[in-house]
């Protein structure tokens, strides 16, 4: 149960959703162990899914972006990302990293249980949680680092009934979130509601990024203003509708560059970047690199 490799291959929707499945439906999580480097592409690129995903650093010093934050992850130090957030994490030189991406019904049974309705909607639910960092060196984070790494050791090991170590594991893990909210409210109104509209907005992306299309365009599809689509962005994904279609663009373009042989000033026209330069600066601001030094070192 444990995806091991300098790099995890990870399926991308046409949203930038990641859709590859994290186990099955009757255990539904999967852990990585991955080594990551300073070279291009040697990070985890931007993504989000629908699970939750908790990181464990374990050999240098991690960077950890997730929407608009950023942090360090030391050996040992350890976060949680909530769920359809963008993220990604990258090193300065050889690093590597555990992790667990888990459906939240693998710690409750099901979403209209108790423990789910107490436990797992409070955190999809709280506004403003994107992460959750826990420090190896502070003793208030002791707990829920361990229990962290046994679930993952639980997963990589398979003894016999490992699935429910590595469940009890989460579930103590996940009381550690919900330690860090001031009386988390669910918003299920809310939520539905700007869930929708995020949809719709999401889908208008996915079909028109690689068009001159603006924040206006994109609340427009949602039905609402560019302050309202701003809060829905924000709500769902912890960045606004630029960004969002920016790690769409950007994305796009890292996969063009590795497989399509096409001069650059095209790919960037190609994801609805029209000036190379821009483009160039655009990208090594997210990839620390430039295009033709991406492309290089993924055919060398």
């Amino acid at each position: 149960m444990i995806y091991a490799g300098p790099r995890c291959k990870m399926i991308m929707s046409d949203n930038g959703n990641e859709v590859a499945s994290h186990g099955d439906e009757s255990f539904p999580i999967l852990g990585y162990d991955e080594t990551l480097s300073a070279a291009p592409g040697g990070g985890v690129p931007w993504h989000w899914h629908a699970d939750f995903e908790a990181i464990l650093g374990v050999e240098a010093d991690l960077t950890v972006h997730v929407g608009e934050n950023s942090l360090e992850l030391a050996p040992g130090d350890a976060v949680f990302v909530n769920t359809n957030r963008p993220h990604a994490v990258e090193t300065t030189g050889t690093g590597r990293l555990r992790s667990a991406v888990y459906s939240g019904t693998l710690v409750s049974g099901g979403r209209d249980t108790a423990i789910h309705r107490r436990y797992v909607q409070p955190i999809v639910d709280a506004d403003g949680l994107d992460l959750v960092v826990f420090r190896k060196n502070d003793k208030g984070d002791a707990s829920a680092t361990a229990h962290l790494a046994q679930a993952i050791d639980a997963l990589e090991k398979e003894g016999d009934g490992f699935e429910i170590e590595a469940r009890e594991h989460l579930s103590l893990f996940m009381v550690e979130i919900l330690k860090r909210l001031d009386a988390p409210k669910t918003r299920p109104k809310a939520k539905s509601v700007s869930s929708e509209r995020a949809a719709q907005m999401c889908d208008y992306i996915a079909e028109h990024y690689a068009q001159g299309i603006t924040a206006v365009d994109i609340a427009a599809a949602g039905g609402v203003s560019e302050r309202e689509a701003l809060r829905c962005f924000t709500r769902e994904f912890g960045v606004g509708p630029s960004r969002y279609l920016m790690i769409k663009r950007l994305s796009c373009a890292a996969e063009l560059l590795a497989g399509a042989p096409m001069p650059i000033s095209e790919v960037a026209r190609a994801v609805g970047i029209q000036s190379p330069s821009n483009f160039a600066q655009l990208f090594r601001r997210d990839y620390h690199c430039t295009p033709r030094e991406y492309r290089q070192h993924l055919r060398g």
